[in-house]
């Protein structure tokens, strides 16, 4: 205890979580020079023409937008609908239908219209970095806030009124904002880098299976210790090979079982397979074609992305809800929405003060309080 209020030290509680104690709470409408869209109107395309930037365009730097990819809308259009959107260097584009949240830092002189589902916003640059109001519209303080407002608004949107109001957290002076965008950029550089070089070391890795793999006598190369050519034989001599089935998805008896039935999409995203997301009962499996498999049988997709692939592993899982690890306080969801147990039931409630105590891993754990039930108690829609 001593130890977490030291670290409290220097911080003071806001509405927005604990700040350093010589920040302030600012509203966008202080610290903005103004927050505009254009015209609710969808522009014919043009095979040539101004780029037309829309939501699934965007990306963390506008530099980086394939604008030859792009809608194309007529010079005619673009002087119409960018009365209000002109010189958009070092503005912030957000997107507030759909993908909520998505933003994009304009870091070139471009002539290019932003779709209506997205707002520029234009930093005062006497009080408001750029960069740092980009990394600040990134966290989780933002998307809180805007989780909060899309809640209240049966749209699904978040309007420009609204994002007046959002409250944002600021040091006393530029130079601090600039500092900590600056090594938040570095950060983003050395992210990128890795994955360029996670990147080459897999095609690297691929080129190495594409010659191990091949028999030498069709080019492939062998390990110095081995010689000779490589059979081949058919795949059904050499394994069994059978199909999935699915139980009919309209009879609730069949399924919420304790018996994995793995899909497509579960399929390749890990090397092994432990515990699927849905599960089946025993009338469900004698319902179907679907079969128990032994560990160690290879997966494979035949379906939407043919080829993924994953080696079954028969570890029992067993879960519990987290409330057995923090006395039954309400958990924090996003926002000031809050997960709370009401006997046996899960449910969301929002809560204006957050409570007090936390999650201790005890030191035995009581094995009646675990099942092999894994699928996710209660889930709530997420803000992009």
């Amino acid at each position: 205890m001593e130890l977490m209020e030291k670290e409290k030290i220097g911080f003071k509680k806001t509405e927005v979580g604990l700040i350093p104690e010589d920040w302030n709470i600012h509203f966008l409408i202080q610290v903005v020079n103004g927050i505009t869209d254009v015209d609710h109107y969808m522009p014919p395309t043009r095979k040539v023409g101004i780029p037309y930037v829309m939501t699934g365009d965007l990306k963390e730097l506008v530099s980086d937008i394939d604008f030859d990819s792009c809608k194309k809308i007529s010079s005619g259009d673009y002087k119409k609908l960018s009365k209000k959107n002109k010189n958009l260097k070092g503005n912030i584009v957000l997107a507030r239908y759909a993908t909520i949240g998505t933003v994009s830092y304009v870091d070139i002189d471009k002539d290019f219209i932003i779709s209506y589902s997205c707002v520029t916003i234009k930093p005062n640059e006497t009080n408001l970095n750029g960069l740092f109001f980009f990394y600040y519209l990134k966290s989780n303080i933002f998307k809180n806030e805007a989780y909060n407002k899309i809640n209240s608004n049966i749209q699904g949107n978040i309007g420009i009124s609204d994002l007046y109001k959002f409250k944002i957290p600021l040091p006393p002076n530029l130079e601090e904002q600039k500092a900590i965008a600056t090594a938040l950029g570095d950060t983003d550089v050395l992210i990128a880098g890795l994955e360029k070089l996670i990147t080459k070391k897999k095609a690297i890795k691929q080129g190495a299976m594409q010659q191990l793999l091949t028999p030498p006598q069709k080019g492939g190369k062998r390990l110095p210790e081995f010689s000779g050519e490589w059979e081949e034989k058919r795949l059904d001599f050499l394994a069994k090979i059978v199909g999935g089935g699915t139980p009919s998805t309209s009879i609730d008896k069949f399924w919420s079982g304790n018996i994995n039935w793995f899909t497509p999409t579960e399929i390749g995203k890990r090397k092994y397979a432990y515990t699927s997301y849905r599960k089946i009962t025993e009338e469900g499996l004698d319902n179907c074609s679907a079969r128990i498999l032994p560990e160690g049988t290879i997966l494979m997709t035949s379906r939407a992305s043919i080829g993924d692939l994953s080696i079954l592993k028969n570890i029992p899982l067993f879960a519990t809800d987290a409330f057995y690890f923090n006395n039954n306080q309400p958990i924090k969801a996003i926002g000031k929405l809050y997960f709370v147990k009401i006997a046996t039931k899960i449910e969301t409630q929002k809560l204006e003060k957050a409570p007090d105590g936390g999650f201790e891993l005890k030191s035995v754990l009581e094995y009646d309080k675990f099942n092999e039930n894994t699928t996710p108690l209660y889930g709530i829609g997420a803000v992009g």
